[in-house]
């Protein structure tokens, strides 16, 4: 697999292995984004960038996380509470041009970002004095700019949320946070003849962190899994609530906020035993994650384009990150990529937290080859450590893929024409 990395562009050829081999760290380092000095000192810096291509503006944009004080050399640490060390928390925006790539150099524009009343008033009608907003990832919903993310009120109760970016403003508005979820939408994530024995589906469950016991030994609804991803489809707003082993797609309106509807889902237990012997990633046992929003993959057919691109992570404990392939229109996954694209232990993580490379977004641009107009890159952003925000290239054409073998999905048909513009 052939990684780019610049300026200058530099290629260096990587061998795809099983992540469960023995770690040994690189000297690779990442391309860091640059931000104004004041942004950083010894106790924070502004992590896990995501970018999105604004079509209105024609204005690539990116929003990090920023915590005033990092919890690794907080105080509150020593005494045991996690949440308060880092409950300081901001997204912090950053503007990256206007071209058909972003800007990931020095110079780029950033402003603090504004945190509206929505959020403590939340916090108090769930009976918090506190909270906490972290991993914004932006997406584009009828020419607005949204935002998924998670809020915290206790250590180990993140659930996503929904707010929309004011640009004008500097704003962000909450929308909507996912308290609670349907047990039908909650156990999705599992493939039927799992859910047949009690005993399976409660080790599964445990497993995934889909349901969490309190200290005081009460049985909350569910620990939500913070990883969704978010994109458009013909005026809807679709949820990736799940990737593997059980694809799920669920509908969000507005409308009935806290009722989303189950579009499509899939599930790839008989492939497992493939899965894992090309990819090195066992669906089963891994309890795997979203890294970012779909976005299309064959950009060369535009608003036309036929299937989506998306990556996903396991951490058991150091980040280890794949990509698949799946279909616009049933939401199947069609492709693995035959090996992890993206590993900690490829980098030399200068961060706080040595096993964290998370990857926030991920962007499959043309590369404006006019002999070759199917020719494509993937642009991945990604946060280093809990410390810094970095970027990677990646050729498009030397992913080395598996196909997915066909299998059958429940979904509800849905009519869709084509979108008038087409979003990078």
């Amino acid at each position: 697999m052939l990684f780019t990395a610049g300026p200058p562009r530099m290629t260096v050829r990587t061998a795809l292995v099983s992540p469960f081999g023995s770690p040994v760290q690189s000297s690779r380092m990442c391309n860091r984004i640059k931000v104004a000095p004041h942004f950083r000192n010894e106790t924070q810096g502004p992590y896990n960038p995501a970018a999105i291509y604004h079509p209105s503006t024609g204005v690539w944009h990116a929003v990090m996380t920023l915590d005033e004080v990092w919890f690794g050399l907080s105080n509150y640490t020593l005494f045991g509470t996690y949440l308060e060390g880092r409950l300081r928390s901001h997204p912090l925006l950053l503007q990256l041009g206007d071209d058909g790539l972003p800007f990931s150099g020095s110079g780029a524009e950033a402003r603090m970002l504004d945190l509206d009343i929505s959020f403590q008033e939340l916090a108090e009608v769930e009976g918090a004095q506190m909270y906490k907003a972290a991993d914004w990832r932006p997406f584009v919903w009828e020419d607005d700019l949204y935002m998924g993310h998670w809020i915290a009120y206790m250590p180990g109760e993140e659930r996503m949320a929904i707010s929309r970016l004011d640009l004008q403003t500097g704003t962000v508005k909450l929308l909507h946070r996912f308290t609670n979820l349907s047990r039908d939408i909650e156990e999705s994530l599992l493939p039927d003849h799992m859910t047949a024995q009690k005993s399976s589906i409660r080790r599964l469950l445990s497993f995934l962190d889909i349901r969490h016991t309190s200290h005081n030994g009460v049985r909350q609804p569910f620990r939500r899994e913070k990883n969704w991803g978010f994109w458009e489809e013909n005026g809807k707003l679709l949820v990736l609530y799940g990737i593997l082993p059980c694809t799920v797609v669920l509908e969000f309106d507005p409308e009935h906020p806290s009722e989303p509807t189950i579009r499509s889902r899939t599930c790839y237990a008989q492939e497992t035993p493939s899965i894992l012997q090309v990819a090195g990633l066992d669906i089963l046992l891994a309890s795997v994650h979203l890294s970012g929003n779909p976005v299309p993959w064959d950009v060369h057919h535009g608003a036309l384009h036929r299937e989506m691109f998306v990556m996903l992570h396991t951490k058991h404990p150091e980040y280890v990150n794949w990509a698949v392939r799946m279909d616009r229109d049933t939401h199947v996954i069609t492709h693995i990529s035959a090996g992890p694209l993206l590993r900690n232990q490829d980098y030399r993580n200068e961060g706080f937290m040595k096993t964290a490379l998370v990857v926030s977004s991920f962007h499959v641009l043309s590369r404006g080859d006019k002999g070759n107009p199917s020719a494509a890159l993937v642009r991945i952003f990604y946060g280093e450590g809990d410390r810094y925000g970095c970027w990677l290239d990646i050729n498009a054409d030397t992913i080395v893929w598996h196909r997915v073998s066909s299998v059958q999905s429940s979904r509800r048909i849905t009519l869709r024409s084509a979108p008038l513009r087409f979003l990078l």
